[in-house]
């Protein structure tokens, strides 16, 4: 019965056979066009913290029905509007009417079009449970270190708690990195915090992998290592607001982690296309590194 009713007002709508305030603000600005953006916005937030891969899914299945969606009800205001013209109704709002949907799926192709890494990046997910191979972790220096390389994706924080669990005199961690996810960042730097490690960068340690190296108690840069930094960008996202969001998010990680305030402003204003490489002093006066470092 419920599928009979919902094909029914599909159909219906596609015929312009309701008016054409309904076919506009319900039927395509409510239900086409915002239902899901709200939809995106929920699952990129994640706040009931749901398995990547249904996310990843889920983001798949809306995306492949925004278009559908949008120029179903562009059809259907169509038609309205022309009904509504025919029974003697004003010209200017059906004209108005399309304009504005004409506008929304213009801007929905734009928007799209600049995220398509990210939804080759769910697609992936969705089709084979994981974004990339985690990081590898391994003990060195005699059970007394630990050593992270590679990108940080799906299952590197939980390399990391295995091997910290089989390393009892494990006192810091190497890391060369050129960073990954951020979730996986923050739950690397929340574990190496609560182990009181020290961090230490042998090559590079840039993006999201510098929010795992200033966790650390004590923050090392070898000779020759460079550390990176840019603002993030979530990449399993096509939400606005959670740009906006992880933006919030990284300037107060930076400075909770009492990086100085211009530093951080410069790592904001650094886009996710570059890297910015500070100088070892730059890094010592912004209070990346610590002093205790050789």
């Amino acid at each position: 019965m419920l599928y009979c009713k919902t094909s029914t007002f599909i159909r219906k709508h596609w015929l312009g056979q309701y008016s054409l305030i309904r076919s506009f603000w319900l039927n395509t600005i409510l239900l086409a066009w915002f239902t899901p953006l709200v939809a995106l916005t929920l699952l990129s937030s994640n706040t009931w913290h749901v398995r990547p891969r249904v996310t990843s899914v889920a983001f798949v299945v809306i995306f492949l029905t925004v278009f559908p969606l949008l120029l179903w009800g562009m059809g259907g205001t169509a038609r309205a509007g022309k009904l509504y013209r025919e029974k003697g109704g004003r010209k200017i709002w059906p004209m108005a009417a399309m304009l504005a949907t004409m506008l929304l799926l213009i801007d929905s192709f734009y928007f799209f079009l600049g995220t398509r890494g990210i939804l080759i990046e769910h697609v992936r997910m969705g089709f084979t449970g994981k974004y990339g191979p985690p990081a590898s972790v391994s003990v060195i220096k005699n059970g007394t270190e630990l050593q992270l390389a590679g990108t940080l994706q799906d299952g590197s924080a939980e390399a990391f708690a295995v091997a910290i669990n089989n390393a009892p005199f494990v006192t810091a961690i190497a890391l060369d990195s050129k960073g990954g996810l951020l979730q996986e960042a923050t739950l690397l730097a929340k574990s190496i915090s609560q182990h009181g490690l020290d961090t230490y960068v042998g090559r590079e340690c840039s993006s999201a992998c510098t929010f795992v190296f200033l966790a650390g108690r004590h923050r090392c840069l070898a000779q020759g290592a460079r550390i990176g930094f840019h603002a993030a960008s979530y990449m399993h996202d096509l939400s606005r607001r959670t740009f906006e969001n992880i933006a919030t998010f990284q300037r107060d990680q930076y400075l909770k982690a009492g990086l100085a305030e211009p530093f951080v402003s410069e790592i904001m204003e650094t886009p996710n296309s570059r890297v910015w490489y500070p100088s070892r002093k730059e890094l010592l006066e912004a209070r990346v590194t610590t002093q205790d470092c050789p």
